[in-house]
């Protein structure tokens, strides 16, 4: 619900203050860069320190989420607006991917867990959100997003309040991870190149996605549509991610998690051909169908993907790095996507995404034919 506000609405939130798409874009990459860069801090943070687990991290930054848009319903020159905003969207940013850490952490200490589940549940909640600030905004103004987020964050904060802290992550043996033990990037990379083959991958698949979701009011202008239009636009994706999220489960008995995020990317770029020969908005409307075999796979599988190809005491840092990719992602679409609808208009903006995520697929299947190779030997096959 949180991303819901801050890139569902943001653009249209922040345009009202006078600011093209290509400032905008810009603004917020560069936040989005700084979350990029925050996230394999704090992720080796948790692992390696005794005092600061992941809780503590995860309830002081929804905190000041909370903390920062409530602040702008004070606040009234634009460019500290756009300031403040745009760090609200970079400590969502940061906390999505510490969300999907405590998933994981769960599942070590033997708790059932579905994240699938989870994500549903998100999704339905996102749905009727964009809904119902995308009919507020025309009778009650732009300052229906800040009420909305506001409520948002405290909810959030009271539900990471809630979650119990159950000690270190256990490994596989029994044994605590050991802090001191640290590896760099480099060896990371090293140890697990099929792993960061897939963080570029998954970084060029959510450009994509942040450049069409978070310029989707201008796409919808351009073919006649309107903010009513972009909230029943974010309602559809969201309801129809449902089902996927909810098969979550099933899928990954069936199919190794590499494999699932291959397929959301090809079909990404196929999403991307579509989108730029729509020419209605109902053609828009109908294109969200392939919501939920792009991002809702995506989103739901890459938390066990980390799980799948890293060791116990590597997996905080391992859910970050992929919290770096969206992080790429959001800055590689906010900057590349405002600059170029200033440039060069919608169809070239949604032409150059289509191209990286052809990219991104490839590398996907690189990294998804190694992985399974890798496996196999470890089987003896």
């Amino acid at each position: 619900m949180n991303a819901c506000v801050a890139w569902g609405y943001g653009v249209s939130y922040l345009s009202g203050y006078g600011f093209s798409a290509g400032v905008l874009g810009t603004m917020f990459a560069l936040f989005a860069l700084g979350a990029a860069v925050a996230q394999p801090l704090i992720g080796r943070i948790i692992d390696r320190s005794k005092r600061f687990h992941w809780k503590w991290v995860l309830l002081f930054l929804t905190i000041i989420t909370l903390i920062l848009i409530a602040s702008l319903l004070f606040i009234r020159n634009r460019y500290m607006v756009a300031v403040i905003f745009c760090l609200y969207s970079m400590t969502i940013n940061i906390t999505m991917s510490l969300i999907n850490v405590v998933c994981v952490y769960y599942e070590h200490h033997g708790k059932d867990m579905n994240f699938g589940v989870a994500r549903g549940i998100g999704s339905l909640t996102y749905a009727v959100l964009s809904v119902l600030i995308g009919q507020l905004i025309a009778p009650l103004g732009m300052q229906v997003v800040l009420y909305a987020g506001i409520i948002v964050a405290l909810f959030t904060v009271l539900c990471t309040a809630s979650f119990p802290y159950l000690g270190p992550t256990p490994t596989v043996g029994g044994e605590q991870p050991n802090p001191s033990e640290k590896k760099n990037a480099l060896a990371l990379i090293a140890k697990y190149p099929a792993f960061f083959l897939m963080v570029v991958a998954v970084a060029l698949f959510l450009t994509f996605q942040n450049m069409s979701s978070n310029y989707m009011v201008l796409i919808l202008e351009a073919v006649g549509g309107d903010h009513r239009d972009l909230g029943i636009v974010l309602s559809l994706a969201a309801v129809l991610e449902i089902p996927i999220m909810f098969l979550t489960g099933f899928m990954l008995r069936h199919f190794k998690a590499w494999w699932l995020m291959t397929f959301s990317g090809v079909l990404y770029a196929v999403r991307g051909v579509l989108y730029y020969f729509a020419g209605s908005v109902t053609a828009i409307y109908l294109l969200q169908i392939l919501q939920p075999f792009t991002y809702a796979i995506l989103v739901s599988v890459q938390v066990f993907f980390s799980d799948q190809c890293m060791e116990p005491e590597d997996l905080a840092t391992g859910q970050a790095f992929m919290g770096t990719a969206q992080a790429v992602g959001a800055t590689l679409g906010f900057f590349l996507g405002g600059v170029s609808i200033d440039r060069s208009g919608v169809s070239s903006m949604l032409l150059f995404a289509t191209v990286l995520s052809a990219i991104g697929a490839f590398l996907a299947a690189v990294s998804a034919i190694v992985c399974s190779k890798k496996e196999n030997k470890a089987k003896g096959k």
